[in-house]
Order: structure tokens, then C-alpha cells, then sequence
């Protein structure tokens, strides 16, 4: 008889431990620790289980990490139905680096992808180029990229996302490099995504991104919306209130048409207090703003 409740017993625990490694997270994160001891394993899990409440990731001071494979990818169905105004993910870089990953695309290479999640602030998150990425399939063609989680629509677009405070530096000499991009796409992919049954859930609206460092690129921020009007990206803030807000882009270091700030298919949209620069090595045209098809207000 005894035997036979130790065995039951033994049972419930270990349902209330699957339960329990299945529950949705709230309060704060370290990375490193025994339970996240990399920034990607905090990320799989949140993806997996969701938040039941605000979430915050304190990432170590100097513990840097090499990207995986494919980048970071933040976001799923899961997490991204948890998060709202009121549970929110916080992710405190500290000043740590995530270095770039061996790329595998010419085209396609990103280090760190927000999948369609919302409320999302990142804050003094560095993402380093490697020293060994030396070609058009090595190198990253992006660092932050904010897409769609689905390619089924009405996609899942990202909204009122926060990136601040970051050092972006990525290699110049490529023709395809943008700091910060937001797109009307899938991670990993350039494919642009169907507009036809899209809404207004589906655009990357609401973000904002301010106090950046960024260099190396042709493109500093890169924003592309969907072409079908009733359906642009809205009210992204690029550059802040304040001067100290602004973002510092540095453009250059290659024979192409470089931009610092490059948006399509937007509406109301804010550019204000940053501060441009061109790489000496730079041989091409450049432009500091070039706000292409969109329609509402222009605020710089």
C-alpha cells in the first residue's frame, strides 16, 4: 500500500513540475543564470510560455554573446497574445554585445528579429558585425528588424516598440546594410508579404527608436511599410523630444546611394533631432532623409 501512494505521489509532482514549466512568466529575468544562462534560452522560453505579467531581462554586464545561427527571434502566437500595455517585455542590454552569427544569405542575414510582438523596449542592447563575416554571404545585411510573425494574414505586425540607447555597427562597404529596419516581411526574408486581407493589427506602427549609435551601414533606419494606403505603418518616432534623444547614424563606406533614414508607405511620422554623418570612405550619393511614398504629416 505504501509503495503504491509513493507511486502516486511520485505522479503528482510530476505534473505540478510539466505544469509549472509550462506557466506563463512574470517579474525579472537573469541572463546569465542557471534557469536563461544565454539570452537566446530567455527568448525560446518566453516564446514558448507567453507572460501572465510585465517581464523584465537583465542581461549581465559583460556577457557578451555570439548571435545564433539565423539571429535572435523574439516572438510566436503565445507570446505575442500575452503582450499589451499592461505586460510588458523589458530587455536590459546593460552594454553588452551580441556579435553577428556566420550568415548563410546574401540578402537576407539579421541579428536580432521582433516577430509580430508588441510593447516590446529594448535598452542599451549592442549589435556588433563579426570581424570574420568578410562577404556578401557572411556579412548581415541587418541588425534590428522588426517583421511580421505570420505570412498568413492578417499578419501580426509590430507596435508601440521601443529601441533605445543601442550601438549598431555593421559593415559599410555592403550595399545592403540597414541599422534598424521595419518591414512588411518575414524574419530571414526579403520576400514582401501579401497586403490582401491585412488591417491595421498587421502594420509595425506606434515604435519608436531613439538614442542610437549607428554605423557601418547604407541605410541607418530603414522603415517599409505596406503599398496599399489605408493600411501604412503609422506614428514611428525616429529621434526624440530632445537632442539627447536624437539617434547618431553614420552612413557610408561603400560606392552605393546611402541613406540615414529612409522610410515608404507611412503616415504621420516623426524625424526629429538626430544627427547625420558621412563615412570619409563614402563614394556614392547620400542623403540624410528620404521620405519616400507615404502620406499624413512629416514632422522633422
Amino acid at each position: 500500500m505504501n509503495t503504491h501512494f509513493r507511486f502516486l505521489g511520485l505522479c503528482l509532482a510530476m505534473l505540478c513540475m510539466g505544469a509549472a514549466s509550462k506557466a506563463q512568466i512574470s517579474g525579472a529575468i537573469t541572463v546569465p543564470s542557471t534557469m536563461y544562462p544565454t539570452l537566446k534560452a530567455a527568448i525560446d522560453t518566453l516564446n514558448l510560455r507567453g507572460m501572465s505579467g510585465s517581464v523584465t531581462v537583465n542581461f549581465t554586464p559583460a556577457t557578451n554573446e555570439v548571435a545564433p545561427v539565423g539571429g535572435y527571434r523574439l516572438g510566436s502566437a503565445v507570446l505575442n497574445a500575452s503582450a499589451n500595455a499592461g505586460t510588458t517585455l523589458t530587455i536590459y542590454g546593460n552594454g553588452n554585445n551580441l556579435t553577428a552569427y556566420t550568415g548563410t544569405s546574401a540578402t537576407a542575414d539579421g541579428i536580432f528579429y521582433i516577430m509580430g510582438t508588441d510593447y516590446v523596449t529594448i535598452n542599451n542592447l549592442n549589435l556588433l558585425e563579426s570581424a570574420g563575416n568578410a562577404t556578401d554571404i557572411t556579412q548581415m545585411e541587418w541588425g534590428y528588424s522588426l517583421v511580421k510573425l505570420s505570412g498568413t494574414t492578417p499578419v501580426d505586425g509590430c507596435q508601440h516598440d521601443l529601441i533605445n540607447g543601442c550601438i549598431i555597427t555593421l559593415t559599410g562597404t555592403y550595399a545592403r546594410t540597414i541599422g534598424i529596419r521595419a518591414a512588411h516581411s518575414m524574419a530571414g526574408t526579403t520576400s514582401v508579404l501579401t497586403t490582401t486581407g491585412a488591417t491595421v493589427f498587421s502594420t509595425n506602427s506606434y515604435n519608436k527608436f531613439t538614442g542610437n549609435t549607428i554605423s557601418g551601414v547604407t541605410r541607418g533606419i530603414g522603415l517599409f511599410g505596406m503599398a496599399i494606403l489605408a493600411n501604412y505603418d503609422k506614428r514611428n518616432e525616429i529621434g526624440g523630444t530632445t537632442p539627447g534623444s536624437g539617434n547618431t547614424i553614420t552612413i557610408g563606406g561603400a560606392t552605393n546611394t546611402c541613406y540615414g533614414v529612409w522610410t515608404q508607405f507611412d503616415s504621420v511620422i516623426t524625424v526629429q533631432n538626430n544627427t547625420f554623418a558621412v563615412a570619409s570612405a563614402q563614394n556614392g550619393t547620400f542623403y540624410h532623409y528620404w521620405p519616400s511614398n507615404g502620406a499624413g504629416d512629416l514632422t522633422g
